[in-house]
């Protein structure tokens, strides 16, 4: 079993770390696009149901909840790997995929938004993937773990 330095832990730890608050950045983005876009009249709110908006939203509430279960079995597999470098690799991954899913549910409430003139879906579902992405911030603990493993 090898037990890399703190530097491949911190450089893995890092790069996921900056990659995450980029994506979180994004969701920053998405909830002014669309608070500006609602507030300066560029769009029409679309004829359509009213549940749409609503329907959608769950929509964006299951990609958080299905992101949180993506995550986990992503680390898992990456407990699996053989090297050290590989499963601090996957690792690294597994938090930026789970980042990118957590993302979608602001995507999802900008579409809501865009469908219903109202700015409540944007800003209530990028703050929920404002949480989420934030609760499962990249930990260095995790990737000390994953170091120590022997990959069984």
């Amino acid at each position: 079993m090898s037990t890399p330095s703190g530097n491949d832990v911190d450089t893995h730890v890092q790069r996921a770390a900056l990659i995450t608050g980029a994506i979180a950045m994004s969701v920053v983005i998405i909830m002014g696009v669309g608070w500006f876009a609602v507030g300066r009249g560029a769009i029409e709110p679309v004829e359509g149901p009213p549940i749409l908006p609503l329907a959608l939203s769950g929509f964006g509430v299951l990609a958080l909840i299905g992101a949180g279960a993506v995550s986990r079995m992503l680390l898992q597999a990456a407990r699996s790997r053989t090297s050290t470098a590989e499963r601090l690799g996957a690792a690294s991954s597994a938090h930026i995929v789970g980042a990118a899913l957590r993302e979608s549910a602001a995507v999802v409430g900008l579409v809501a938004t865009f469908i219903s003139g109202d700015t409540t879906w944007v800003l209530a579902l990028g703050a929920l993937s404002l949480v989420a992405i934030g609760a499962a911030w990249p930990r260095r603990d995790v990737f000390e773990a994953l170091a120590r493993s022997d990959g069984a």
